[in-house]
């Protein structure tokens, strides 16, 4: 035997496990293994030269140099897994080059690309490449990357060419084959692109416009799994018929997260074996189970509400009785007089934006729809409607007014979400939670913390920074999010994606109110299946964003108003209630009025004397730009050039002033 043949053997003694079933053949000497040293482009080039089809594995690669294998070494199909973590970081890389990401989707959606990935880290390199006349197998160090390529980086690999006709090379090629479907079996294996091509199917928006929104887009192929897993626990257990089971099963992915399984163990009771979840349908109907959070969804051809609360499933559906649509107006206006026995600087302005906060309440199970409207009209703008926070003083009834809130839009009680004990990562599994089971039902909390919206690490920054901007796609379905806080001042950040409305009332909560109160919630109110179902009426063109968030809402309920042919009340806000009064010269004339702040004359200036820091901040912030003052410890001074415009300032929000 010759030293060629007995290469050969040693070589195949080492790929091929089954040597007694080679050993019987008679070597091929085509099958004859090469090494090569790269360390020039042309080495590189001659390699993976003259083929046409490409399927492998590499630890890292890159967008463009996917790319360069197509245009530049002219092959027609490439297939690779990429084995540094998923594939979905490229996005990063991607974005702002829309040309970039147009020739890789136009590659995928042709067939012609695949790029799969793994959380997994796979350190192989592999390369199988074929042509008309033979299949190359390449396994070395180099990457599919431009700094193996043509840096001077430098590689080594094995090489093996099987032609045709080859037993004993087709032999080593199904071994390398089966290799290379192993690496293929990881359990969270994912196609890069996937995202984009569901985004595209639901989206009518220029090819331009999606690949912007997907290459900014931060949701991980984790939250994806998570969001199905839910998304399909809902489905089963919101089945409203005489075939509904006890009992939600559903099948989980190999890859389903830990933490996910828990939180459906913890949660729902849920029973996990062999990949099968099984959990009771009432515990997820429970509200109070999940999170706190019932489950809505509105039917947007008809308007129909259906929504889980105390373990069942209620639909709402518009009722044609016209004295039940007048009675609800009568009480959401009872309750909103409650303000003229109270203790209350400016009655009207308060009363307006009571009835403000109904109005947002109202229509907040829409902003999907508005959101959607945004995007198929190309607009910029994806900061997405505004979330509300509600501010006033400790223990004046920003609790009842949420619990009246949760009753407009359930007809039942409904326990706001306590903000007290809620840290980082409370928020942060309230609103995933909530976002991944599609819920619309706004998610009500109370007494948020100060520093959930302010200072120098508010707890929501980073949470509602990205609520719609990076996670929200077409086809979902986000709640908004409804807060209230007796901590005034907002963090910059903050006021462009909340809108805050001053509740600076203090109510009697004597027997007198709280008869009223007691009448109220305990009758049904139908004024939300009413305005459900005008607001599904409307054009998507009505449904663009303005800057009144609350525009169309405004004109959904003069039309119920005109429906129950009952006369408008004067608090009415038929614009926002801030273009009518001057809600921050309301908050400083009250704080005065009540001697909250003393106020001294000195040498033509105003010095204004607090009780805490907090709140001569508070105060100093609602002050206009062109009042001038310092802070002296706990005394704010109003510089005597600014005093007329501070006195100005402070009439226009005395009690029954407008602007």
């Amino acid at each position: 035997m010759t030293n060629s043949q007995d290469e050969t053997m040693n070589w195949q003694s080492v790929l091929k496990p089954d040597t007694g079933a080679i050993a019987k053949r008679k070597p091929n000497l085509q099958l004859i293994p090469k090494s090569i040293f790269l360390k020039r482009k042309k080495q590189w080039e001659t390699l993976f030269d003259g083929f046409s089809s490409l399927r492998g594995i590499t630890y890292v690669t890159s967008p463009g140099f996917l790319l360069e294998i197509f245009t530049e070494m002219g092959y027609e199909k490439v297939d690779l897994l990429i084995g540094d973590g998923l594939a979905d970081t490229y996005k990063e890389s991607l974005d702002g080059h829309l040309g970039l990401i147009q020739h890789l989707y136009d590659r995928i959606t042709e067939g012609a690309l695949r790029v799969r990935s793994s959380k997994a880290t796979i350190h192989t390199k592999l390369y199988i490449l074929e042509s008309d006349e033979k299949t190359r197998i390449i396994c070395g160090s180099p990457n599919l990357s431009f700094t193996a390529a043509g840096s001077r980086q430098r590689e080594y690999a094995w090489y093996v060419d099987v032609h045709s006709n080859d037993p004993m090379g087709e032999d080593m090629l199904l071994q390398v084959n089966a290799d290379y479907n192993e690496h293929l079996k990881e359990s969270d294996i994912v196609e890069f692109m996937d995202d984009l091509i569901e985004m595209r199917q639901k989206s009518n928006n220029p090819m331009d416009v999606d690949f912007k929104l997907w290459a900014s887009s931060s949701e991980d192929q984790e939250a994806k799994i998570v969001r199905t897993i839910m998304s399909e626990i809902k489905t089963q257990a919101f089945e409203h018929d005489d075939s509904a089971q006890e009992l939600v099963k559903i099948n989980l992915p190999k890859n389903t997260p830990k933490k996910t399984k828990n939180h459906l163990m913890k949660t729902y009771g849920a029973k996990i074996t062999s990949g099968m979840a099984t959990m009771p349908r009432g515990r997820i109907l429970e509200h109070t189970e999940s999170i706190g959070v019932p489950l809505m969804e509105i039917d947007p051809t008809n308007g129909n509400v259906k929504l889980s609360i105390n373990g069942t499933v209620k639909n709402i559906e518009k009722s044609v009785d016209i004295q039940g649509l007048h009675q609800g107006l009568e009480d959401i206006e009872n309750y909103i007089r409650l303000v003229d026995r109270a203790v209350c600087h400016h009655p009207d302005a308060m009363k307006m934006n009571l009835m403000e906060t109904v109005l947002y309440t109202l229509s907040a199970p829409f902003a999907n729809e508005s959101m959607q409207s945004r995007w198929n009209s190309n607009s910029v703008n994806r900061r997405g409607p505004k979330h509300l926070v509600v501010y006033g003083d400790g223990h004046n009834g920003k609790t009842t007014l949420f619990r009246f809130m949760g009753h407009l839009l359930t007809g039942r009680s409904v326990e706001p979400v306590s903000g007290k004990g809620l840290g980082k990562d409370n928020w942060q599994a309230l609103t995933e939670h909530a976002k991944s089971m599609e819920t619309v039902m706004p998610i009500l909390v109370d007494d948020i913390k100060s520093r959930a919206i302010s200072g120098t690490a508010a707890t929501l920054e980073e949470i509602l920074k990205t609520y719609w901007e990076n996670d929200w796609q077409p086809g979902r379905k986000f709640p908004l999010i409804m807060m209230n806080t007796n901590h005034d001042g907002l963090s910059e950040w903050a006021k462009t994606r909340l809108y805050r409305l001053d509740f600076l009332v203090k109510f009697r909560s004597d027997s007198k109110d709280d008869a009223v109160l007691s009448q109220i919630l305990e009758r049904p109110n139908s004024v939300f299946c009413h305005f459900a179902k005008i607001y599904s009426s409307l054009p998507d063109s009505d449904l663009l964003a303005d800057e009144d968030q609350l525009i169309l809402a405004r004109k959904v309920m003069l039309e119920l108003y005109n429906l129950a042919g009952r006369r408008v009340p004067d608090f009415f806000p038929h614009t926002l209630p801030e273009n009518v009064y001057d809600m921050d010269a309301i908050y400083c004339a009250a704080r005065l009025n009540y001697g909250v702040v003393k106020q001294r004359k000195k040498r033509g200036a105003r010095k204004l004397i607090f009780n805490s820091r907090p709140s001569l901040y508070a105060f100093k912030a609602r002050l206009p730009p062109e009042v001038s003052s310092f802070v002296d410890d706990k005394t704010l001074v109003i510089e005597p050039p600014s005093v007329k415009a501070y006195n100005a300032f402070i009439s226009s929000g005395k009690s029954g002033k407008k602007r």
